[in-house]
């Protein structure tokens, strides 16, 4: 879980790179994040082949394509003061999927500690 936390804090701060309109930064960050978001796609795969959701195998990895698709976009415009539209696009989905399995993963770390110590957990 530590894993996916990395990758959401260098995701937020390729956001708040391209907030603060350094680009380049961004750029940078989001290259810096994709052994990470690959890292975590495996290991959700991994949990997959063990009886865990496809459904956040299927999320992870389409937040991986994402962040590849719009650094290669990104890259294409050295020089630009701007970004391309579909860069930003790509980029804020794969952004809200990445925080979506956050906000999951943190619902279920809670739901963990409230569990009773002495009970067993269902199999799934």
């Amino acid at each position: 879980m530590a894993r996916r936390a990395v990758v959401a804090l260098v995701i937020l701060s390729v956001a708040l790179a391209d907030a603060t309109g350094d680009h380049r930064v961004a750029f940078y960050a989001l290259v810096l994040a994709i052994p990470p978001l690959a890292i975590a796609t495996m290991d959700s795969f991994g949990e997959y082949l063990e009886g865990g959701s496809g459904f956040r195998a299927l999320t992870w990895a389409v937040a991986l394509g994402l962040a590849v698709a719009s650094s290669a976009v990104r890259g294409q415009v050295p020089g630009e003061a701007t970004v391309p539209a579909v860069a930003v696009s790509a980029f804020f989905v794969c952004l809200a999927l990445v925080w979506a399995q956050a906000v999951v993963d943190v619902g279920r770390l809670a739901l963990e500690r409230q569990r009773p110590r002495g009970t067993l957990r269902p199999v799934d």
